[in-house]
């Protein structure tokens, strides 16, 4: 994956911890600062208010390895954070889906 491919919102600040509650780290690229198209998008986000927009938060955090990863976004405002639900995600290894048993869906 390049660099230019990663693509999320700059003014997002993102929190990803693996099942034991410890920070993942950041994925890192060689030479980051070649190609890289970024954007800021301004908008005002009210109290209540729900905003979705999809990121692809494990291109720019290392969640290559199975397990469960919990990820919480947020973004600073003047007067206060803004922070999203806690999501769960699991990562199985390549191939492989823990729902499914001989090939069917449990």
């Amino acid at each position: 994956m390049s660099v230019t491919e990663i693509n999320l919102d700059s003014t997002f600040r993102f929190e990803v911890r693996d099942e034991h509650g410890k920070m993942v780290p950041k994925r890192t690229y060689p030479h980051p600062e070649l190609g890289y198209t970024g954007s800021v998008r301004f908008r005002t986000i009210s109290r209540e208010e729900t905003y979705t927009q999809e990121q692809r938060v494990s291109a720019l955090y290392d969640m290559r390895k199975p397990g469960k990863y919990t990820i919480q976004v947020w973004r600073r405002n003047p007067d206060y954070d803004i922070k999203s639900n806690g999501v769960t995600v699991t990562v199985t290894a390549n191939g492989k889906d823990p729902a499914r048993k001989n090939g069917k869906v449990r």
